[in-house]
């Protein structure tokens, strides 16, 4: 759930070849992304579809394992979330909700610290930058304990993403308001697509310096797990 532009799943396809993968989201902007990947690797074993968290075209007991992957939803929609991951989950199968940990978050970090180094070049104020919007704030433990799944734990992992032009495309696609930000801090005029143009590349130039000489030229993804099993 939540596959986005397909990385979790892609990986899934590529360690476990003869397992049939389906990544699900609504995007699909982000799901047209993931397929073009899946075909660069030339994965027979994944496919994505377009569907909704809360109501899956799929029929009970249908998966070894489901995971959602940075699903951002309210409290009461997360238990509607995650009582269709266990109807479409064979007795016994996995699940798991993974979400950034808002602790380490230096994607985030790095966004701000563009606007800021951009913004102190234009002379304006810097933009508030929105709290980490895939951060572990909803209660996935105490609602999986609810539903009954058993041997609960919590993981934390970090993954270095060092492919820049991939970090980027990952990062335009699943944060549209990001381009809000670069319109302002490089004051260019949504309406005009050279202004656009000219604001899009200073902002990569300047993200690119700033991740070469900040980060050592990556960042680190910070992310949690919950998973158990279904009963």
């Amino acid at each position: 759930m939540g596959t986005g532009t397909g990385n979790v799943s892609i990986e899934a396809a590529r360690r476990f070849g003869d397992r049939r993968i389906i990544g699900v989201d609504l995007d699909e902007d982000a799901l047209e992304l993931a397929r073009h990947k899946a075909a660069e690797f030339s994965l027979s074993n994944v496919e994505f579809e377009s569907g909704n968290a809360l109501d899956l075209a799929h029929a009970d007991n249908s998966f070894d394992a489901v995971m959602a992957n940075q699903v951002v939803v309210d409290p009461a929609a997360q238990l509607k979330m995650l009582s269709e991951m266990l109807r479409v989950v064979r007795p016994g199968g996995g699940i798991g909700v993974a979400r950034s940990n808002p602790d380490v978050n230096e994607v985030m970090q790095w966004i701000q610290d563009v606007a800021v180094e951009i913004s102190d070049r234009h002379g304006i104020e810097p933009p508030a930058i929105e709290e980490n919007p895939w951060s572990n704030r909803l209660p996935a433990r105490g609602l999986l304990e609810q539903l009954g799944v058993r041997g609960i734990k919590t993981e934390r992992f970090i993954s270095a993403q060092t492919d820049f032009s991939t970090f980027l495309i990952n990062l335009m696609t699943q944060a549209r308001n990001l381009m809000l930000v670069v319109e302002y801090v490089t004051q260019c005029d949504s309406d005009d697509p050279a202004a656009q143009s000219r604001g899009s590349w200073e902002f990569l130039q300047v993200g690119r310096e700033l991740m070469d000489r900040k980060y050592g030229g990556k960042l680190d993804i910070a992310c949690e797990v919950v998973s158990g099993t279904t009963v």
